[in-house]
């Protein structure tokens, strides 16, 4: 039973990454030519599906051991200050990209200062986070594990790790519609759906958000 629960968790967990893959490429329209900037983005093994190209793609990350990875990986790297600024100028990059990080920012101040910073450095930026109210938690994938008290929580991961495959240091905390529109003011938000409930929440904005397309 627990590896047909992992393997239902994986599908599904890839297929609302390619849909979102092809939500990016739709609003970005990225080309070799872009500068693009993909923060928190580990070894860049994620993004590698999202573009074909390695040219002017920047990885930044908070750990040096990981760039070191990154940078095996065909990108160039760029090291997150701990005081969690970005080292460019303004409007650097043509995009920049952020997947499922900003839930791991768990000091509001600090928060928000990662939302100014990929506004100040990208033209256009793409960022993407786990809606606070679709009924199963991504990380500790347990049902409604958000909203019970963290001692609770830390006390069943061990017994379930047999079941979700993995047991969650629990170092999130998930955003709603209103709190994750409000670190980025002027941008579209789009509502990544599964089985017709919001599974997470993607903000577009800058040059390249068109005015067209509906929201989800």
């Amino acid at each position: 039973m627990s590896q047909i629960l992992q393997s239902l968790f994986l599908r599904v967990h890839s297929q609302c990454r390619g849909q979102r893959a092809e939500l990016f490429r739709r609003y970005m329209r990225p080309s070799p030519q872009d500068r693009i900037l993909d923060v928190g983005g580990g070894y860049g093994d994620y993004f590698a599906t999202v573009v074909p190209f390695r040219e002017n793609v920047w990885i930044a990350e908070i750990d040096e051991v990981i760039l070191q990875r990154a940078r095996q990986h065909g990108f160039q790297t760029a090291l997150i200050s701990t005081d969690g600024s970005l080292p460019f100028p303004d409007r650097h990059f043509d995009v920049v990209h952020c997947n499922s990080v900003v839930e791991h920012v768990l000091v509001p101040a600090d928060r928000t200062r990662l939302a100014a910073e990929i506004r100040r450095v990208g033209k256009s930026w793409f960022v993407q986070t786990p809606n606070r109210y679709f009924p199963i938690e991504p990380h500790s994938r347990l049902p409604l594990a958000q909203f019970l008290p963290r001692p609770l929580v830390r006390a069943c991961l061990p017994f379930l790790k047999g079941i979700v495959g993995y047991q969650d240091q629990l170092l999130w905390r998930l955003l709603d519609a209103r709190e994750f529109s409000a670190l980025f003011p002027g941008s579209r938000l789009i509502r990544e759906r599964l089985f017709g409930l919001t599974k997470s929440l993607v903000v577009i904005g800058g040059e390249r958000l068109r005015a067209t397309p509906e929201t989800g």
